[in-house]
């Protein structure tokens, strides 16, 4: 599979420059709210692949613009050496290599993959030249200069690898520089692109940048959805692809070519529609591993030169509907459906907000179908806090566009490094909802009730830092106001707990609302704890001013629950030790631990 490292997109749009947006996962998350240009990044890379650049792809700021993408690949080289049946690179070794594509100017390939194929490339010449020298010089029935004739074919496919040119394209060229004389330049053309024919490199310098660059499936949920009905007369048309995308991926279910198709529907007497009754037998559709509610069939009828697309659901083979009269959460997955099925393994998929019209549970279900169905590198965009997976945060890319400051699109690649606050939210509530979702249990051993999500992963991160292991568990409640509620259950249900709160000043009410629940000031003091020994303080102010700093630590409201679960995965990773923090830093740690280790 290649693999794809890195991109850049500059003058595209509403981007200026994205920066480099570094792919450190099989799926990639851009997130962030409307307008903020993640739609533009993904029809970017989009444009890439086709290279296809329009007018319309210029910025609107300065028309001379020169919309230009970057896209780093590698590849490993035994799937380089099975793909072009060389044996040119070491089969255990990745090789990288970048693309550049431009609407103003060609092709710019280099890297590593580049270097080791010019110079193989650059041998081969050496040993076919060599080999028929002299077959040569008779075809073309004049003296030829060996070394001439190999540095101007070694630049004829330096230039068809660099640039993308065929080598048709830089004929002309060659033979000026080969030939010394004007005359018979045409016949001379045409004999040495015969023999060039013949010698493997051709093949394999035509075929080239199908092999290194993988394809790349944009899927829109507008312009890709099921229509109700297609005119055979419309099939020839040279839009019809790019108007019915939803259909082609469809075809491509049943293994056809749009070809094929138009083909057969030019048949005359009952074959169409037999032929369609035939595809419609092998559509029944099993949604249990992704959809679970509903498992469906697609009918297509012929009427004249309509075919009409009908839904049915498995169970009721007389009342059809129109894919637009099911909900738009169906209509989507079911046109997200056929596009997976319509891409190969190594294609690379651009997917706009999925599951936009699906419910929670249903775009968790999405999610989880990415993740373990899937082989294909995913770049995707939301704004939905249940499609952004709080186990794997490296993903997420956050896109802003600040118009007041014209920078453009621009893509943070850190999760945690963003400060506005709409763009975030989605991590928050995810982090928040991944918790919540499957409920804390309260369980045998110590329960420590802590103010919120946040203080529950500081304390779990100072757990492993100092290796606890015994039997604890964190239940975060919502704000020190609601702790009480959690202490209550507690004592109703007899079990071992403590809580921990913070010390600043706005949790005079929580703690009153505590103390009622005890009998007297000790029996408080023994379930009730501070997280420091430091008055006017929060779970932030553990760590020293130096640590803070060094691990980028926050306790801004808007965003100290990303802080908080960013040292979690870095100490659970193992990136972040113990002797890594300050003295100051470890004496608070141990300040809560021994609290801990006093109530277990």
């Amino acid at each position: 599979m290649i693999k794809i490292n890195k991109i850049r997109i500059k003058d595209y749009k509403s981007i200026n420059d994205t920066g480099d947006i570094f792919i450190q996962d099989r799926i990639t998350v851009l997130a962030g709210k409307n307008e903020s240009g993640k739609t533009n990044i993904l029809k970017a890379l989009d444009t890439y692949y086709q290279d296809n650049f329009s007018k319309e792809d210029v910025p609107t700021r300065d028309l001379e613009l020169n919309p230009t993408i970057f896209v780093e690949f590698s590849i490993l080289g035994k799937y380089f050496n099975e793909l072009t049946d060389k044996e040119w690179l070491d089969n255990d070794v990745e090789y990288s290599y970048c693309m550049v594509r431009s609407k103003n100017v060609k092709d710019k390939l280099s890297g590593r993959l580049c270097d080791e194929i010019l110079k193989n490339i650059k041998i081969e010449i050496e040993n076919y030249v060599y080999e028929n020298f002299n077959s040569i010089e008779i075809l073309l029935d004049c003296k030829i200069d060996m070394e001439k004739l190999k540095e101007e074919m070694f630049f004829m496919y330096k230039e068809c690898i660099l640039e993308g040119n065929s080598i048709e394209d830089c004929l002309d060229d060659f033979v000026c520089n080969v030939f010394d004389s004007d005359n018979e330049i045409e016949n001379k053309k045409k004999n040495i692109a015969v023999e060039l024919k013949k010698f493997s490199l051709y093949k394999f310098v035509e075929k080239i940048y199908d092999v290194i660059i993988p394809e790349f499936k944009y899927f829109d949920n507008f312009d890709d959805m099921i229509p109700d009905e297609i005119d055979i007369s419309e099939l020839n048309d040279s839009e019809f692809i790019r108007k019915n995308r939803g259909f082609v991926n469809l075809l491509s279910y049943f293994k056809k070519t749009l070809p094929e198709f138009m083909k057969e529907m030019e048949e005359v007497s009952r074959t169409p529609q037999t032929k369609l009754d035939e595809y419609s037998d092998n559509i029944t559709l099993d949604y249990q591993n992704i959809y679970k509610q509903e498992k469906l069939k697609i009918s297509l009828n012929k009427d004249g030169s309509k075919i009409y697309i009908n839904i049915y659901d498995i169970d009721d083979k007389i009342k059809p509907k129109k894919p637009s009269q099911r909900s738009k959460g169906l209509q989507w997955f079911l046109s997200f459906y056929l596009m997976l099925n319509s891409s190969s393994k190594n294609c690379i998929l651009l997917i706009d907000e999925p599951g936009l019209y699906l419910h929670a549970s249903a775009q968790e279900d999405i999610l989880n179908f990415f993740e373990n169905k899937l082989e294909n590198y995913i770049i995707y965009t939301t704004h939905s806090p249940y499609l952004i997976d709080t186990k794997n945060m490296l993903r997420i890319k956050l896109v802003t566009n600040d118009r007041s400051k014209r920078k453009g699109t621009i893509v943070e690649n850190k999760y945690y490094k963003c400060s506005d606050l709409d763009t975030i939210t989605p991590i928050i509530t995810a982090i928040g909802y991944n918790v919540t979702k499957s409920p804390l249990e309260f369980g045998g051993g110590l329960n420590v009730i802590t103010e919120g999500i946040s203080d529950r992963y500081y304390i779990l991160a100072f757990m492993k830092l100092l290796k606890k292991e015994e039997v604890i568990h964190i239940i975060p409640s919502q704000g020190a106001r609601a702790t009480h509620l959690l202490a209550s259950i507690a004592i109703g249900w007899n079990l071992k707990y403590i809580v921990i709160l913070d010390t600043d000043k706005g949790n005079e009410d929580a703690r009153e609302r505590l103390k009622n629940l005890y009998n007297s000031e000790d029996e408080y003091n023994a379930y009730v704890y501070n997280v420091i020994d430091k008055e006017n303080s929060c779970i932030e102010d553990v760590f020293s001013m130096e640590d803070r700093k060094k691990f980028s630590i926050g306790n801004s409201k808007k965003n100290k629950l990303i802080h908080a679960k960013k040292f979690f995965d870095l100490v659970e990773n193992g990136t972040i030790r113990f002797d890594d923090l300050s003295d100051e830093s470890r004496n608070n740690i141990n300040f809560i631990i021994d609290i801990l280790d006093k109530n277990i």
